[in-house]
């Protein structure tokens, strides 16, 4: 499990009085009040039980119960430890069981074994001023998101000439990753590099430190060949095809959707780093096109 949470809209319940809050448009929050007091939520995020009655996405994800979490905020503050998250866990009946505070940007936490729901508030602990992206809840301490929402996953060999560089399909809310299995078939193949962030908005794959990335690539391998997934992915994948002449840009089916459909008739120990031979293993005979030459009717 792995989840992004953002202060998508500022609701009355959140600390308004005397508060300056701006919403960005990549769901960035500024909130600056140099008169608000120490101890008090700026904002909260419920995890909703009753999906027939509110049909709206949750704004936290379900929990597994004894099991362990890592949270953690992408978020510009001058002083980390002036923000706090409190952490409330509620038996069936609505009441608070018990509580777990996390001082500054990112901590742990085990959802308790006899709790049906929690909530998260973001508290004042001596902060004015921030600018909050997201928070991310993970069951994986490891796949806490380093970059600024997007993630490289790299497996290299230095003797292949070839390297595949997969841009993984945002989910909502998720980012994705590979599972344990593909992890392990792609370290049998070497020169795989997969990339994941859960936007889902027309900034997804637009960051200067992927183009920098694949322009280092360029230089260490004799080929670099781009694969999209799925809808969002394969616009990347056709962005930076164009951006640089030297790769080579393969789009998915868009019903294929993730890895599984994808490779799920490939053979173990069988996927090569040569595409052309890839290409049999996957679930749509035309699922990899070299661009500019795409699926007819598909769009631009």
């Amino acid at each position: 499990m792995n989840s992004i949470i953002q202060w998508k809209d500022i609701k009355d319940s959140d600390f308004l009085f005397g508060s300056q809050l701006t919403k960005k448009e990549n769901s960035q929050i500024d909130f600056e009040n140099p008169l608000m007091s120490p101890g008090i939520a700026f904002t909260s995020w419920k995890m909703k039980k009753n999906f027939q009655a509110d049909p709206h996405p949750p704004a936290l994800p379900t929990l597994q119960v004894g099991k362990k979490y890592y949270l953690k905020a992408n978020m510009q503050v001058d002083d980390f430890l002036g923000i706090m998250f409190k952490i409330n866990f509620y038996d069936g009946f609505n009441e608070e069981i018990s509580t777990k505070v996390i001082r500054g940007i990112k901590g742990d936490f085990v959802y308790p074994k006899t709790a049906e729901t929690y909530s998260i508030e973001m508290i004042n602990g001596g902060c004015k001023k921030f600018s909050f992206n997201w928070m991310q809840i993970t069951d994986d301490k490891d796949n806490l998101l380093e970059n600024d929402g997007y993630d490289v996953i790299e497996n290299l060999v230095d003797e292949a000439t070839n390297l595949n560089f997969i841009f993984l399909e945002p989910q909502y809310n998720e980012v994705a990753y590979l599972s344990t299995k593909w992890q392990k078939r792609f370290k049998q193949v070497g020169n795989v590099v997969t990339i994941s962030t859960f936007r889902r908005t027309k900034e997804n794959f637009e960051y200067h430190e992927i183009q920098n990335l694949i322009n280092d690539y360029l230089k260490k391998f004799d080929q670099v060949n781009l694969i999209g997934i799925g809808k969002i992915s394969n616009k990347a994948v056709k962005a930076y095809a164009q951006k640089f002449p030297k790769v080579k840009g393969y789009v998915a089916h868009e019903k294929a959707n993730n890895l599984v459909n994808v490779f799920e008739y490939a053979p173990d120990n069988q996927i090569d780093v040569d595409l052309a031979m890839m290409a049999d293993y996957f679930d749509y005979q035309d699922v990899l096109q070299e661009l500019p030459f795409l699926k007819v009717g598909e769009e631009d």
